[in-house]
C-alpha cells in the first residue's frame, strides 16, 4: 500500500529515498501519517462511501465494514468492481444540470475543448445542458515526484486555485488520484462547493480516447472523440502508472 501511494497514487515527499515500488519503512515519516489522519477526516460524515478496490482489499472491508461505517458515520458502502461509469451517469447529470462546472484533471484542457466545440453532446446525445465549463489543469505526480517539495504544498497550492475561481463555479468534476478525498473534503467544508470525483472516469465521460477506452471493448469511440492524447498531457521522465493506461 505504501509503495503504491508513493509510486502510481500521486503522493509524494522528495525527502524520502526510494523508486518506482521500492520503498521500506522510511517512507513512514511523520507526514505520510498526517496525510493518512487527512484521510480519515475526508471521508467521515458521508451519506454513500464508493470504493474500488483488489479481492485482498474488498475481503478486508467486508469483515469490518459495520464498525467502519459506525466509526465514521458512514451511511452505505459499496464497491464499485465491475461497474461502468454508465451505471452512475445518470445521478452525475442531475448535480451538473444547469450549473456552472469546474473541471479539476490533468486533461482539464481536452474537457474544455470537447465541450466547446460541441462534440460532447454529438457523442452523449443526453448530456446535460449546463451554463459553462472551465477548468484547472492538474500537475502529474507519479514516481514520488511533483512541481513542489511534498505532496501538501501541492494540495495546497492546488486548493488555493480553486479558490480563486470559488465565485464563478457551482459544482467541481474532479479526477486527481490521491489528492481527490482530501481536495472533495476541503472545497466542501470550506468553500461549500458540491463535488463528483470521477477518477480516471472522466476521459469516457468527456469522450477522450486512453489506452483504457481503447481496449475496454464496449466504448463505442467515434469521429467525435479525443482519440490521441496529445504530448503535453503525456507526463515525462516517469514509469506511467497501471501501465499507462491513461494515455
Amino acid at each position: 500500500f505504501v509503495n503504491y501511494l508513493y509510486s502510481d497514487s500521486g503522493y509524494y515527499d522528495k525527502n524520502v529515498k526510494g523508486n518506482v515500488f521500492n520503498f521500506d519503512n522510511s517512507a513512514l515519516t511523520p507526514k505520510f501519517w498526517n496525510y493518512i489522519k487527512e484521510l480519515e477526516i475526508s471521508c467521515g460524515n458521508c451519506d454513500e462511501f464508493l470504493y474500488y478496490g483488489s479481492d485482498e482489499i474488498n475481503n478486508i472491508i467486508n469483515q469490518c465494514q459495520e464498525r467502519f461505517k459506525q466509526k465514521y458515520n458512514i451511511g452505505h458502502m459499496r464497491t464499485l468492481n465491475g461497474s461502468r461509469l454508465n451505471d452512475r451517469i445518470d445521478k452525475i447529470y442531475d448535480y451538473i444540470r444547469d450549473k456552472r462546472v469546474l473541471v479539476v484533471s490533468s486533461f482539464g484542457g481536452l474537457t474544455k475543448q470537447q465541450y466547446d466545440n460541441g462534440n460532447i453532446y454529438k457523442i452523449y446525445e443526453n448530456f446535460p445542458k449546463i451554463k459553462s465549463l472551465d477548468y484547472i489543469n492538474f500537475p502529474y505526480c507519479f514516481n514520488n515526484n511533483g512541481p513542489h517539495n511534498n505532496y501538501f504544498e501541492t494540495c495546497n497550492f492546488m486548493f488555493d486555485k480553486i479558490k480563486e475561481k470559488k465565485d464563478e463555479f457551482d459544482v467541481i468534476l474532479m479526477s486527481c488520484a490521491a489528492f481527490g478525498n482530501i481536495l472533495t473534503h476541503r472545497c466542501d467544508s470550506e468553500l461549500g462547493k458540491d463535488i463528483v470525483y470521477l477518477g480516471g472516469s472522466i476521459q469516457e465521460m468527456f469522450g477522450i480516447a486512453s489506452k483504457r477506452e481503447k481496449e475496454a471493448g464496449f466504448i463505442k469511440i467515434n469521429q467525435y472523440w479525443i482519440k490521441e492524447i496529445p504530448n503535453e498531457y503525456i507526463p515525462k521522465n516517469c514509469v506511467p502508472p497501471e501501465g499507462g493506461c491513461f494515455w
